[in-house]
């Protein structure tokens, strides 16, 4: 199987990778926000109806923010190959001259 890509394609997978990451952060602190005022409606002596949704919602939070890290993680290692690679290119261009 041959690899065949560009810094520039490396460069735009990076770039969406990026807009995505910070997309889904920005959507995990309005789920958490829209949490907080969920209690403001739900919450009674009566019913524990809030108090199940937020447990609910709090054993999983965790997950969410795993996979935070795992894009967060996905976007460095992207972003240092490319780096790798262009000072390789550099490097190559240099023995050549």
């Amino acid at each position: 199987m041959a690899l065949n890509f560009s810094l520039q394609e490396m460069q735009s997978t990076l770039e969406i990778a990026t807009e995505q990451t910070a997309k889904y952060t920005e959507s995990i602190e309005v789920i958490d926000n829209c949490m907080k005022e969920l209690e403001k409606v739900l919450k009674s002596n009566e019913v524990k109806l809030y108090e199940d949704i937020i447990d609910k919602y709090n054993s999983k939070k965790q997950s969410l923010y795993s996979a935070k890290e795992k894009m967060k993680n996905f976007c460095d290692v992207i972003n240092q190959k490319i780096l790798e690679l262009d000072e390789a290119a550099d490097s190559a261009r240099t023995n050549f001259e």
